[in-house]
């Protein structure tokens, strides 16, 4: 009723007040709210964190565990050690580090700066290059902003690299730039670099590479072209998902990068690691077992087992991780695959084949299986063959017992480090001889474990034992004197054959390999020259140096080292004026006890001189020779340089003596000799 009597006037000053009490209170009194509900879940917020507290500490007191979190096992499986070093354990350390320092290992700051310029050289050039390449495809404003990056990995990346060792570098590029971009115009870049002595590509390789030298410092370079507009300067390679899209040479190529960023991550000291890492890889150079082309380890895979002994002893110093890595692989269980993480731990289900013997029958055949971290996983040792395997367990049997001796303190380092007598170990050898064409010479070498593996199929042949290290020598260039020398050694040959016959009639077994001339990729047997068979005689030593039982003999282009006792030989060599270069590889035969039968090794050789050749029918040329010999032990200073042919002592009982006397695996007895050779 009031409002009824109410004037409009004062109606509208009622709605007024009404709207404007709604308008300012209601929000106030939301704010007032809020503020009271936030200070409530505040304080129990502060209340519940107040009582977590409580029970954690609680917790520690009943268990006496520190409040931080133990830090994270990394591997596999748990580590078999935490214990930190002890004095002893860090007087050891320092001992290994001043016997690396003699042998000049490391190098100086100077030449780690010459690095870092070639690097920073390197790293200009890419740019100018992207910049070129983009300018022809893409708009000119956009071809400004194109960048290319390189990253650097191997023995460099892990930061173990030596004097002599090269630079491994991938070059990352946008998506627009191709491979074939790279391998047609990034070498006359490269050749614009000042001090740049060549540049070689290797575009049908298994990871394409090119190959060139700046000052003196040899770079290998991959290259890679990302699915990305652009890259950045903080590109990080690490993400597998970068591998979308991409093909298997760019996946290849990137997996050097990513699989040495990976081992660094899954190592819990990286000082340590390193100095292990490097006194290995010395180890493994100086034993001859240091060549994953040849069937033994390359550097990944010898980084690969120090990280792994890392993981196991994440605390201990440098020596107690050099004795404690030949203590694991010398008691791993192989086949029993290596490995730093769980392929699970890194998959990304690209379609990229990875290792699995569970889906793969192949990988069931691999010996040594030690596996990359990154994905695609894969074994890097898929070229160990039965003989290389027990070559390396050998060795690790025999560090392992040095190694014990030399904490226990009865050794010095230097034992450990001593080289392997190669040429001392076995009484019959197999020369690979090769003319030294850069291309030549490397598709030789990637096809001897082929002649390995054929080698081992022969029951009375224990082990075949290749040498990673080639030596260079030089032979009569000239037809003429090439002729003269291959008639001289016929007739020394004929003159002493009646005799090496008889004299060698009670010997155990007999190498016989036919006269194999390899030229032009024709192949011409001749069985009718005894003379030059490969009659393996565990002999009375008086055959003549120059009846090697040679394989591969031609009359003209090929010749065989002779010996300085013939006359004819060294008349032949005064009037030489031109040398040719030769490039010899030596398998070492060891056979077993009580194998009383033949062994023609013809149609293995025949099998890996056709193998060369046909893998070689895109370059090949005539000037490309191979060449295979018998070599008996006391033939070997034909073969070798002087500094290496003076330390092969032939003794009256070595020639008497089985050659079976050297043992499948090393045996204690050995063992102690070579320690109490080193004490004295």
């Amino acid at each position: 009723m009031e409002l009824a009597r109410m004037s409009n006037q004062d109606r509208l000053k009622l709605c007024r007040r009404y709207f404007f009490i709604g308008f300012f209170g209601l929000p106030f009194l939301w704010m007032i709210n809020t503020v009271w509900f936030g200070m409530f879940i505040y304080k129990y917020d502060s209340y519940q964190e107040q009582r977590r507290q409580q029970q954690q500490q609680r917790s520690n007191r009943t268990n006496r565990q520190p409040n931080n979190p133990p830090r994270p096992n990394l591997g596999v499986t748990e580590p078999i050690s935490k214990s930190m070093p002890k004095e002893s354990d860090i007087a050891a350390t320092k001992a290994l580090e001043e016997c690396l320092r003699k042998y000049q290992l490391v190098e100086s700051e100077e030449e780690l700066n010459k690095r870092c310029l070639i690097l920073s050289q390197l790293n200009k050039t890419l740019k100018e290059w992207v910049k070129d390449i983009s300018a022809r495809k893409l708009p000119q404003h956009m071809a400004d902003q194109m960048n290319g990056k390189i990253f650097t990995f191997g023995s460099y990346r892990l930061g173990v690299h030596t004097r002599d060792a090269d630079i491994d570098t991938l070059i990352v590029v946008p998506r627009h730039i191709e491979r074939v971009d790279f391998f047609a115009t990034f070498p006359n870049h490269l050749k614009k670099i000042p001090k740049c002595e060549y540049v070689r590509s290797v575009e049908e390789a298994f990871v394409p590479v090119m190959k060139t030298k700046i000052d003196g410092i040899e770079l290998d370079i991959l290259f890679s072209r990302l699915a990305l507009k652009n890259i950045s300067e903080d590109q990080d390679l690490r993400d597998g998902t970068l591998l979308k899209n991409l093909d298997e040479k760019s996946v290849r190529s990137l997996n050097g990068c990513r699989v040495t960023d990976d081992i660094l991550l899954l190592v819990p000291n990286h000082e340590s690691f390193r100095l292990a890492l490097r006194a290995v890889k010395f180890w493994a150079k100086r034993r001859g077992i240091y060549s994953n082309v040849l069937g033994y380890l390359g550097g990944v895979s010898w980084a690969m087992l120090v990280a792994r002994t890392c993981q196991l002893y994440p605390n201990a110093s440098a020596s107690t991780l050099l004795q404690k890595f030949f203590l694991v692989f010398r008691q791993w269980p192989w086949p029993k695959p290596v490995l730093l993480r769980l392929n699970s731990d890194d998959f990304v289900n690209l379609g990229f084949p990875v290792w699995d013997p569970r889906e793969n029958a192949s990988d069931r055949f691999h010996l040594m299986p030690i596996i990359t971290p990154s994905y695609p996983q894969q074994n890097s040792t898929f070229n160990v063959t039965n003989s290389t395997r027990e070559i390396l367990k050998e060795e690790f049997h025999l560090a392992s017992s040095m190694a014990d001796e030399i904490i226990s303190g009865n050794l010095q380092w230097d034992c450990l480090f001593e080289p392997v007598a190669f040429f001392q170990k076995y009484r019959h050898y197999i020369a690979i001889i090769v003319s030294t064409q850069a291309e030549w010479t490397g598709l030789v070498e990637s096809k001897i474990r082929i002649l390995v593996q054929n080698l081992e199929r022969h029951r009375p042949i224990e082990i075949a034992h290749v040498f990673p290290k080639s030596y260079n020598r030089k032979i009569p260039d000239s037809e003429e004197s090439a002729t003269k020398l291959s008639e001289s050694e016929n007739e020394s040959a004929n003159a002493n054959n009646g005799n090496n016959m008889n004299n060698d009639q009670n010997s155990n077994n007999d190498v016989n390999m036919d006269k194999i001339s390899c030229s032009n990729n024709e192949f011409e047997m001749s069985k009718n020259d005894d003379s030059l068979g490969c009659d393996k005689k565990f002999g009375n030593g008086n055959d003549s140096p120059n009846q090697n039982g040679d394989i591969a003999v031609p009359t003209a282009t090929t010749t065989t080292t002779t010996s300085a006792d013939n006359p004819d030989c060294q008349d032949s060599n005064k009037n030489d004026v031109k040398m040719k270069e030769q490039k010899i590889w030596f398998i070492g035969l060891r056979f077993r006890k009580n194998e009383e039968s033949n062994v023609d090794l013809t149609q293995d050789t025949r099998i890996f001189v056709e193998t060369i050749f046909n893998a070689a029918a895109a370059f090949f040329s005539d000037d490309m020779l191979i060449d295979i010999k018998h070599v008996k032990k006391r033939d070997l200073v034909n073969y070798l340089p002087p500094d290496e042919a003076n330390t092969i002592v032939v003794s009256k009982k070595s020639k008497s003596s089985s050659s079976s006397n050297l043992g499948s695996t090393p045996s204690s007895e050995k063992k102690k000799r070579k320690i109490e050779h080193c004490k004295s």
